[in-house]
């Protein structure tokens, strides 16, 4: 898969939320701790908020940039109420498999954050009820260990999603099992805390649920009448309804799309089995690069004249010779002897092997060249799909 069909899979995985059948309980994380009595801090991070935030011009690249919304409560008087910042990270993409079979070096199982910054659009609240706006910051190191944490669960979006819907019992969600399954990533004990992102909830949960003491009532801690309470729950109820629908037509619009590229990644995974470590010439490699996946009607109308076809070990062989002898010589007449050539003799013997994906659709798997003299002209008009 090259660079730009990775960067393809990870915007429309995004776009769905999950590939994976969305999970009951996808929500939030408490990821982190710190600080001593008096100036504790925990951080929150929803699953839901990753999202590939990678600039066009590097799309090419060997990294991309992921984004994870973090909430954070605060136990010091001198500190905000709460924050909510979007982090982004630089995270190392793994090389792509090399054709023919050959695959590049041993890529670690865990992407680690390279650098990262704040981008814009951070808020809070401060301990007066007065709003805050948190600055963006440039590119730097990953030296803060919420940094660090929050940076493996952004640039490992794929495999925690993967344990949070694995860990979905039904009702229930089962926190163990999910440590478990994201232990590979080095991030110890990880509580799955709620179904929500509201701030306010996960700021009471960290003062009663983990500092156990109560939160000290400020300015904007005035009692709600019945009236507003109404108003602001049917407010929250059409924001709720609106997002669901977004969600179902995101699902409706990638659901397809992800499905074509996981039927495209298997078929391109056994087609390099296919062909195995044997030697692949430069044509050969031109040719796989943009026949492999096709449907087999495009060889038969690409290849226009009836091809030889024949059929073997579930496989199908599609067949293109052809050849020209333009050779001619100048002869002294009277010895006999040569005394110019002119032209040449080319042939170029393409064969296209297809199989069947996991859909039962026949698709190019493999493409073999064989040519004598300067074939390359002839075999190179091959080169182009009807589609092209």
């Amino acid at each position: 898969m090259s660079r730009l069909s990775a960067h393809a899979g990870r915007m429309l995985f995004a776009l769905a939320i999950t590939s994976l059948p969305v999970a009951a309980h996808a929500g939030t994380l408490m990821f982190h701790t710190e600080g001593a009595p008096g100036a504790r801090k925990v951080f929150f991070a929803g699953t839901s908020t990753i999202a590939d935030r990678t600039p066009m011009d590097a799309i090419l690249g060997d990294m991309t940039v992921m984004e994870i919304e973090v909430i954070a409560v605060y136990e010091g008087a001198n500190e905000p109420d709460w924050t909510a910042v979007k982090l982004q990270f630089e995270c190392p993409l793994p090389p792509p498999p090399r054709m023919g079979g050959r695959r590049g070096p041993s890529v670690p199982a865990v992407s680690t954050p390279r650098r990262a910054r704040i981008a814009e659009r951070g808020y809070g609240m401060g301990r007066a009820a007065n709003e805050l706006a948190v600055p963006a910051t440039p590119w730097g190191p990953v030296s803060l260990p919420v940094m660090q944490r929050a940076g493996t669960l952004a640039c490992n979006e794929v495999p925690l999603k993967q344990a949070e819907a694995a860990a979905s019992r039904g009702d229930a969600f089962d926190n163990r099992a999910f440590n478990a399954a994201i232990a590979p990533l080095g991030l110890g004990t990880i509580t799955w805390v709620m179904d929500t992102t509201n701030v306010l909830k996960l700021r009471d949960l960290a003062w009663m649920g983990v500092w156990k003491t109560p939160r000290p009532r400020g300015q904007g801690d005035r009692v709600l009448s019945d009236a507003e309470l109404a108003r602001s729950r049917a407010a929250l109820a059409q924001v709720e309804q609106e997002m669901q629908r977004l969600e179902a037509e995101a699902q409706a619009f990638a659901q397809p799309r992800l499905q074509q590229m996981r039927t495209e990644d298997a078929f391109r995974t056994k087609a390099a089995s296919l062909r195995g470590k044997g030697p692949v010439n430069e044509l050969e490699l031109a040719m796989l690069n943009v026949w492999v996946f096709k449907p087999e009607a495009r060889v038969v109308e690409r290849l226009r004249g009836a091809p030889r076809v024949s059929e073997a070990g579930g496989l199908r062989f599609f067949t293109y010779s052809d050849a020209a002898d333009t050779r001619s010589a100048t002869v002294e007449v009277g010895s006999g002897r040569v005394v110019q050539q002119h032209g040449a003799f080319t042939a170029c013997d393409v064969t296209f092997v297809t199989m069947p994906d996991d859909t039962g659709a026949w698709r190019v798997a493999d493409v073999r060249v064989e040519s004598d003299g300067p074939a390359g002209g002839m075999c190179r008009e091959l080169l182009n799909t009807p589609e092209d």
